[in-house]
């Protein structure tokens, strides 16, 4: 729905270059999440990677006078705080879809609020996805140690079993081979 919603508004003519530029870019983020999944679907090794950083370009959200960025897909639960120059509030939010806001410089006036919040889906997403990549490290460094184990044993026994001819006691002191 975001890969959508941002390139239709590649192809508005009411947009000027920049919001066009905006557009592309989160366009090429929502098609890096179909990407990443896909990727993941086919347990490909850097699907995490990719993964990763679509959560984390999830997480934070915040909204100022100066810079506003939104990002979200599918699904955002986020807790936020509201500041003003006499309160602090907290709140939360949800949205179902996906969005994107970037805007610099929206007016600085009296009042306006200053909010920072985090997207609860993309840190619980996150924290499955490290999860799973030491899991895999974990399960990936095991099978290397069983595949190096009978190499470090027979290795082991040979050394051990280097016994020159006045150890071998079955051996008739002076026999040559």
């Amino acid at each position: 729905m975001g890969l959508s919603v941002a390139s239709q508004n590649l192809l508005s003519n009411e947009l000027n270059s920049t919001s066009k530029i905006i557009s592309a870019i989160f366009a090429g983020l929502f098609a890096l999440g179909i990407v990443a999944g896909v990727m993941l679907a086919e347990n490909r090794k850097s699907a995490f990677r990719f993964s990763l950083l679509y959560q984390i370009l999830q997480i934070p959200q915040f909204v100022s006078p100066v810079l506003t960025y939104v990002f979200t897909s599918g699904f955002m639960l986020g807790v936020h705080a509201q500041l003003t120059l006499d309160d602090v509030k907290f709140g939360a939010s949800t949205r179902l879809g996906s969005e994107f806001q970037f805007h610099f410089f929206q007016g600085i006036y009296p009042g306006r609020p200053f909010i920072v919040g985090i997207n609860l889906v993309a840190v619980v997403f996150l924290i499955i996805l490290v999860c799973a990549v030491r899991k895999e490290a974990r399960l990936f460094r095991i099978d290397a140690v069983k595949r190096i184990d009978p190499v470090v044993k027979i290795t082991r026994d040979l050394s051990n079993s280097n016994i020159t001819e006045q150890e071998d006691p079955n051996r008739p002191a002076g026999a040559v081979d």
